[in-house]
């Protein structure tokens, strides 16, 4: 069981999806597959963009927990595969497969095979092919971090900025956090690659008060029609000798800085 696993589909009743296990919901052993799931059942992603296309559709939280369980179970192990020197990785289920038809229905083609051990298999065959197929731990994939910042870049979609939430068991994929609505999906690390860093720019926004006078404002402009970006009913505070504004790095940098407390709603914005 992985990420691209059709198991996903809505239940008999309500709008949330399930995953469906031989008929069964991982969340309840009550709740059944309905007569249409082998031709609505879709992936991980296929059902994360469905509950994003149905108003009133949500992800049901106890089969996402269970599945990812079970996915890293599955997941967490691979077969590495030499053959003739040259060293590769596949799934679990390719190297089963290739074991499996040594043993039996690929005699004619092998002309030895031993096994070493429960997870270590060689086969000699006929052709001069031989192949070493040991079962390892799951690689993470490489040049990515948790809390990286990643560009992700799907086929016929607008690029967009995210952040690695954690590096899925299943080989080759990456959880992203999307910066624009803080959903979390998962990706192959083909649509991936790393975001650049952008350079800080220092705020020029003038600071000033308004009727508070220990509580500075971001202004629109540095004059006396300047309206804080808060709240536009909020003037500057004209003192006896004028005006005051100054930029939030020489706020801070001042003498009195510990005086002042700088509006969180300016500072969003």
């Amino acid at each position: 069981m992985n990420v691209n696993t059709r198991i996903w589909d809505q239940g008999r009743s309500g709008y949330d999806v399930h995953a469906f296990v031989d008929g069964v919901a991982l969340c309840h052993k009550g709740r059944k597959a309905t007569a249409a799931f082998e031709s609505n059942a879709r992936d991980l992603e296929g059902a994360q963009k469905f509950v994003r296309q149905t108003p009133g559709a949500s992800m049901c939280k106890k089969c996402t927990v269970k599945f990812e369980s079970l996915a890293e179970k599955v997941a967490e192990r691979v077969y590495e595969r030499t053959e003739n020197g040259t060293v590769t990785v596949v799934d679990r289920g390719a190297g089963l497969a290739e074991i499996n038809h040594a043993m039996m229905g690929g005699r004619r083609d092998v002309r030895e095979m031993s096994s070493i051990s429960r997870t270590d298999y060689a086969i000699d065959y006929r052709d001069g092919r031989s192949v070493r197929l040991v079962l390892v731990d799951t690689p993470a994939p490489e040049g990515y971090t948790q809390g990286q910042a990643v560009v992700v870049q799907r086929p016929g979609r607008d690029p967009f900025t995210g952040t690695v939430a954690h590096i899925h068991t299943a080989p080759g994929y990456v959880a992203v956090t999307d910066d624009r609505y803080r959903g979390t999906t998962t990706y192959p690390t083909r649509f991936l690659s790393p975001a650049e860093p952008e350079e800080a720019l220092e705020d020029s926004a003038p600071w000033s008060t308004a009727s508070h006078r220990m509580l500075l404002h971001k202004f629109t402009e540095a004059t006396k029609d300047g309206r804080a970006v808060c709240n536009k009913s909020y003037r500057p505070w004209r003192y006896g000798n004028g005006y005051s504004f100054e930029t939030k790095a020489k706020r801070q940098a001042s003498e009195y800085a510990h005086l002042y407390t700088f509006c969180p709603r300016c500072d969003a914005k």
